[in-house]
């Protein structure tokens, strides 16, 4: 399974990382770093993990996975691809960032 992030996405893991690098500093920042790509792997293997949610109420076929203070937004765009589309902050209104 192939991961592709949303133009969306790579400005969200941007400004998530500046933040984190601006507030805690870079140790934390690369702990974060690391959690979010452990959770791509979980994506990766199993894009319906246990862990993560359907979520029709977003937007169908949309799936989402929490790490930390944000929530992955993904779908599957075909037999072997998953989008990651957004990865906002668990406060946010997810249906007005898509």
């Amino acid at each position: 399974m192939v991961i592709i992030f949303s133009s969306d996405a790579i400005q969200d893991l941007i400004n998530i990382a500046n933040y984190t690098l601006d507030n805690w500093g870079l140790a934390q920042a690369l702990k974060y770093n690391k959690k979010l790509e452990n959770a791509y792997q979980k994506i990766r293997q199993n894009p319906t993990h246990t862990l993560t949610k359907a979520r029709p109420d977003i937007r169908q076929n949309v799936r989402t996975l929490n790490v930390g203070k944000h929530v992955i937004i993904y779908h599957l765009k075909n037999a072997a691809t998953v989008e990651i589309v957004r990865i906002l902050h668990q406060s946010m209104d997810y249906k007005r960032h898509l």
